[in-house]
């Protein structure tokens, strides 16, 4: 009453080992698991897949490198979230997209950089960012519409950018096209959280977790999770969860934001004060005055909850 199977991926040009899985299972449902190893597979090995590509681009010589060459390079520059690594990823993608007018990917991962370019405030106004953002990822939406990762970069922009309305929209189309995307699954959470909308978007944001995304720039599912449990004041399970997070990813200055808010909240002032000097290190523009012009959050009640709490924190006004 029992199965095994195991999954190996292997990639056969450089002769080396990258993925194996295990899978055992009782055989109440076959069809049940036989979704449930697709599910696993898919989720798992898709990440790996770009990510030896993205090497084997980094070993090609400049002057052999095609559009797909470009658009991984500037992937893996765009996983590092540094300054100087957005800039040099956005430059990469325009030569891509020179060369290949009509490289979708291209446009959405060239709106990402500029929204990540904004949120960070590399680039004033940020409202030029996000703006420059959107017509990237409406472009790719408009040459590959029915591209799920176009959709959820398009999630991505929208909900970072203060639209959470359009991103569940975009992300819920990403996961009608590939119902195996954790990622779709973690930006409509965010989004949902965003709008107000706690518990559906924790519950997104669960689910996105029990599928394991292996992202490099970590799980954006441990952010809507974080936010939702300090709006609920459950401030000790977001400082867990934003800790989780901020481990897999410490350039996310969203950990910090939740960090920084639940220890004030709890009367822990060293502790939030340090959260706040390591997230002004790298947004030094980040006052109480910019939180309000962008709070990310759309409800007036949680926009004055996490404005407080950042003041308690220390964010300078």
């Amino acid at each position: 009453d029992r199965v095994r199977v195991n999954a190996q991926l292997i990639d056969a040009t450089a002769h080396r080992h990258v993925w194996a899985e295990r899978f055992d299972r009782q055989i109440e449902d076959v069809f049940e698991l036989q979704d449930d190893i697709v599910a696993s597979i898919a989720t798992a090995v898709g990440p790996e897949v770009t990510q030896a590509e993205i090497e084997r681009a980094k070993s090609k010589r400049p002057g052999t490198l095609d559009a797909w060459d470009l658009y991984l390079r500037a992937l893996a520059g765009f996983h590092k979230t540094t300054r100087d690594d957005a800039e040099e990823a956005i430059t990469l993608l325009e030569q891509a997209i020179k060369v290949e007018p009509d490289f979708a990917s291209a446009y959405a991962l060239l709106g990402l950089c500029h929204s990540a370019s904004a949120m960070h405030g590399w680039v004033q106004p940020a409202s030029q960012g996000f703006r420059e953002a959107r017509r990237c990822a409406e472009e790719a939406l408009h040459l590959a519409p029915t591209s799920p990762d176009i959709n959820h970069a398009l999630a991505v922009v929208l909900s970072v950018s203060g639209e959470p309305e359009r991103a569940i929209t975009a992300a819920r189309r990403a996961i009608d096209l590939n119902p195996n995307f954790p990622e779709a699954f973690a930006y409509l959470g965010l989004s949902l959280v965003f709008l107000g909308r706690l518990e559906e978007g924790m519950a997104e944001c669960y689910h996105a977790m029990r599928g394991s995304p292996r992202d490099t720039r970590g799980s954006f599912f441990y952010n809507g999770l974080g936010h939702g449990h300090f709006m609920l004041g459950e401030y000790e399970k977001s400082i867990e969860i934003a800790q989780k997070g901020q481990h897999l990813d410490p350039s996310n200055y969203g950990y910090m934001v939740t960090l920084a808010a639940s220890n004030a909240c709890l009367g822990r002032q060293a502790e939030a004060k340090r959260h706040v000097d390591t997230l002004l290190r790298f947004i030094p523009r980040f006052t109480l005055r910019a939180l309000r012009k962008n709070p990310m959050f759309t409800q007036p009640e949680h926009i004055d909850k996490l404005v407080e709490a950042m003041r308690l924190a220390g964010v300078p006004e």
